[in-house]
């Protein structure tokens, strides 16, 4: 009887505060949320171990229980058991409504986006499209952009047939689109002959086939004409056709038209046609052996290198030739450029000094008189003064140098 009056009164004890936690708190989660417990500190005291009661956890089913001794503060641990166990599924709960809830409905738009561009992909058309100038889609240039390079490459492969070929070029048309014939040099042909006959500008054929001096063209030496005059252009990486159009001073309709783009989209290593474009004056007078003329009619009276001084004697380097000819005869621009310096000297007495392209300069000493001041553009063969006997000299001549980066060099190798 004692025992079961001991187990009534803990029963009625639990049943109580059970009563006093709806009472304050409400039965729904939610309320746990707003008015969270602030539990006590719970002591056990003097727990027996002779005998065990087991308590369900709140809200956890009948699959999960914890075992407490049967001593009068076993209630007590039910009662903190269940408590704690309320605050650990309110703070989970807060924890889902503040974290993941916001994230949600980011996450879901990303999955969206997604699955959007992976359609797009699947669909769009292989090798991918762009606009052309009449609003029509245009199939992307292959990423190598070698097609015309390519081209021309199998049409030097073909061998010589004798006399020329036409091979049009991918796209080309009869209203200007370029196409290439294949020449094969013959005996006594000169770069100007050719262009002649093709009616075509002595930049053209020396661009399009990279000539580096006419002289090497030898008989049997086949050769690339384009149909209309201009200069070969290989597309670069950054490049652009308004940029290409403007540094070459030709409209972007004209190197369009004559290359038959479809779109104004090209690719590095491409090769394209500039018409009317030229190569400057160095590049083509390099190659037909005029990149320097004569400075002066005569002879040759002292070459580069080491002589004896006319005046001591003495060994010394003469870091020019000297052309010994009569008085006024005149003296002309070896090669284009502006007029650095006039000026007069002891040893070069009256002279001229011309600044070039790619870093030459010519100097023209002994001059009787001088036709030019110093920042005027002068071209190739235009009279510079007229020889003379001036400064250090022992007759009538041309003292001539040529300069390449600061340095003397044998003028005799650029003069043909």
């Amino acid at each position: 009887m004692r025992e079961y009056a001991q187990h009534a009164l803990r029963g009625q004890r639990v049943a109580r505060r059970r009563g006093r936690h709806r009472g304050r708190h409400g039965s729904h989660l939610a309320l746990h949320n707003q008015h969270p417990r602030r539990h006590k500190r719970v002591q056990v005291k003097g727990l027996s171990t002779s005998a065990a009661v087991s308590a369900p956890l709140p809200g956890a089913g009948a699959a999960l229980s914890v075992v407490l001794p049967p001593s009068a503060d076993g209630a007590r641990w039910a009662d903190a058991a269940g408590d704690l166990w309320e605050s650990v599924r309110a703070a989970a709960a807060r924890v889902v409504a503040r974290g993941v809830r916001p994230l949600l409905l980011p996450a879901a738009l990303i999955a969206l986006g997604a699955v959007a561009v992976g359609l797009l992909l699947y669909f769009a058309p292989a090798g991918g499209a762009v606009r052309d100038r009449a609003g029509a889609a245009a199939a992307l240039l292959p990423p190598d952009g070698h097609v015309q390079k390519a081209l021309i490459d199998t049409l030097l492969s073909l061998g010589a047939a004798g006399g020329e070929q036409v091979m049009p070029v991918a796209g080309a048309y009869a209203d200007g689109g370029v196409q290439f014939r294949r020449y094969q040099v013959a005996s006594g042909d000169t770069l100007g002959a050719i262009a002649e006959r093709f009616d075509v500008t002595l930049d053209t054929i020396i661009s399009f086939n990279e000539l580096r001096r006419e002289r090497d063209m030898k008989e049997g030496l086949e050769l690339v004409i384009p149909s209309h005059s201009g200069i070969r252009y290989t597309v670069r990486r950054g490049d652009n056709l308004s940029r290409i159009a403007g540094r070459h001073g030709v409209s972007l309709d004209a190197i369009l038209d004559v290359n038959d783009v479809a779109s104004s989209v090209i690719t590095p290593g491409q090769i394209l046609l500039i018409p009317g474009a030229g190569l400057s004056e160095n590049v083509r007078n390099r190659v037909l052996g005029q990149l320097f003329i004569a400075p002066a009619r005569g002879g040759l009276s002292s070459p580069y290198g080491y002589r004896n001084d006319p005046f001591t004697g003495l060994r010394k380097f003469h870091n020019g030739i000297d052309i010994a000819n009569g008085p006024g005869t005149p003296v002309l621009a070896s090669m284009s450029g502006s007029v650095a310096s006039v000026g007069y000297n002891g040893n070069y007495g009256r002279y001229v000094i011309m600044r070039h392209p790619d870093g030459f300069q010519t100097l023209y000493a002994h001059l009787a008189r001088t036709h030019v001041s110093q920042g005027d553009r002068v071209r190739q063969g235009q009279q510079l003064g007229e020889m003379g006997n001036t400064g250090y000299s022992t007759g009538n001549h041309l003292h001539f140098s040529i300069f390449l980066n600061g340095t003397h060099v044998d003028p005799q190798e650029y003069l043909d």
